[in-house]
């Protein structure tokens, strides 16, 4: 008859066991790392911090990959180095994809590669130039004939407009009375009259006050600039408010920082949420990070888009 209604259950039973055993043992060996494992299986080496990645077999390239969510088909042979990227790739693509945070669809009429972070964009067969575009939103009408390099761009070109708009995730405003290029980069800007200097600013919502004499170059940046600034602040997608007793520069991408007067070192900082205790004095270098650092710390977190809590194990 096979096996007893017991004899399953103690099969049962002895399978579960085992499998708990080794989600345990496991669980101890990587219980303050947060990781994923992959299998043997895998060829290529996957370097990747906070990454949710299906590779198969049948990958010869290794993937470096920030924050990613890929699927890789064995008729892919170029490498794809993606950061944050969610990209169908068809066979019918011969070019590389470099994309950070990317969502595109290729159609096969396209023949140049397109180089695109954080992208949502629909390429016409009409458009012959390559778009360069990083996080970009764009619409590209036939009567435009200057090539849009735009990162994360939001713009309306009327055709009044002869100088080309070098924007990255801008939302752009440009009246007749501006003779001035304006290079943004994910940007909400209203430049008055009375501004003369070029503002080279990437994803920044910056409200310019004639007291500034300096350029500000931001990138996806909210600051606030007081008079008592004289340096420059180079931003990446930044929510930062200095200090007048801040004297160095921050560089900082995609961060929101708070620094206290504790601080001196620099701290450059990519995606970043952190608050930084004044017991730290090392430099954090941190990309796309939720990091709560406690006092204990004093190494410097390099992450790639991780969230991470550190605790102290005793």
């Amino acid at each position: 008859m096979g096996e007893t209604q017991n004899e399953k259950q103690h099969h049962i039973s002895n399978s579960s066991l085992l499998k708990r055993g080794s989600g345990t043992l496991e669980s101890l060996i990587l219980k303050s790392h947060i990781v994923r494992i992959y299998d043997s299986s895998k060829t290529g080496a996957v370097d990747a911090h906070s990454v949710q990645i299906k590779n198969d077999s049948s990958k010869t390239g290794a993937v470096d990959a920030h924050s990613v969510q890929i699927k890789n088909d064995s008729s892919k042979t170029g490498a794809v180095d993606a950061h944050s990227v969610q990209i169908k790739n068809d066979s019918s693509k011969t070019g590389a994809v470099d994309a950070h945070s990317v969502q595109i669809k290729k159609d096969s009429s396209k023949t140049g590669a397109v180089d695109a972070h954080s992208v949502q964009i629909k390429n016409d067969s009409s458009k012959t130039g390559a778009v360069d575009a990083h996080s970009v939103q764009i619409k590209n009408d036939s009567s435009k004939t200057g090539a849009v390099d735009a990162h994360s761009v939001q713009i309306k070109n009327d055709s009044s407009k002869t100088g080309a708009v070098d924007a990255h995730s801008v939302q752009i405003k440009n009246d007749s009375s501006k003779t001035g290029a304006v290079d943004a980069h994910s940007v909400q800007i209203k430049n008055d009259s009375s501004k003369t200097g070029a503002v080279d600013a990437h994803s920044v919502q910056i409200k310019n006050n004639s007291s500034k004499t300096g350029a500000v170059d931001a990138h996806s940046v909210q600051i606030k600039n007081d008079s008592s600034k004289t340096g420059a602040v180079d931003a990446h997608s930044v929510q930062i408010k200095n200090d007048s007793s801040k004297t160095g520069a921050v560089d900082a991408h995609s961060v929101q920082i708070k620094n206290d007067s504790s601080k001196t070192g620099a701290v450059d900082a990519h995606s970043v949420q952190i608050k930084n205790d004044g017991s730290k004095t090392g430099a954090v270098d941190a990309h796309s990070v939720q990091i709560k650092s406690d006092g204990s710390k004093t190494g410097a977190v390099d992450s790639h888009s991780i969230q991470i809590k550190n605790e102290i194990y005793r």
